[in-house]
């Protein structure tokens, strides 16, 4: 292993290790927070959740991209203020969040000058046994012929 491989591979455990601590002590925080019901019972609940889907999230994202990891570890926010100014969404008018909405938020706050596009890949033949987390073909067009997974974007040009 290289040296540069092992400056990556110690950034992305660093980035990994800061957005772990992070969920751990922003949900001993929510869970201190005072809700006094309704829509403050309803978000804290939220953050709840949201915090440890955004940690995990990033933390794959970390593992995906060291340029991401090195966003993350030079990020000044913590993961509980990225979670706070998500939730700044939700209000009486719009009391809910779709996790799109909350992923693209969070991206955005550790690299705000990305372009964030979502999709989704489906895996229409089951028995093919496709691994899912497999970068490399996650990308990659469905074979047309074969049948396989396909990528269908969830945002289209019209949107």
């Amino acid at each position: 292993m290289s040296r540069n491989d092992n400056v990556a591979e110690n950034m992305v455990d660093r980035a990994v290790a800061k957005i772990t601590e992070q969920t751990e002590a922003g949900k001993e925080a929510l869970k201190k927070e005072k809700a006094s019901g309704g829509l403050a019972a309803a978000k804290k609940a939220m953050k709840i959740m949201l915090i440890e889907d955004l940690g995990k999230m990033i933390s794959k994202f970390c593992y995906q991209s060291e340029e991401f990891s090195s966003a993350v570890e030079k990020c000044d926010k913590t993961l509980l203020s990225v979670v706070e100014e998500i939730m700044k969404m939700v209000d009486q008018s719009k009391p809910s969040l779709s996790d799109v909405a909350a992923y693209m938020a969070a991206v955005k706050a550790y690299l705000p000058e990305a372009e964030v596009i979502c999709s989704f890949r489906i895996n229409i033949h089951k028995e093919q046994d496709d691994d899912l987390l497999d970068l490399e073909t996650f990308a990659q067009p469905a074979d047309s012929e074969g049948g396989g997974a396909i990528i269908l974007d969830l945002f289209g040009a019209e949107d």
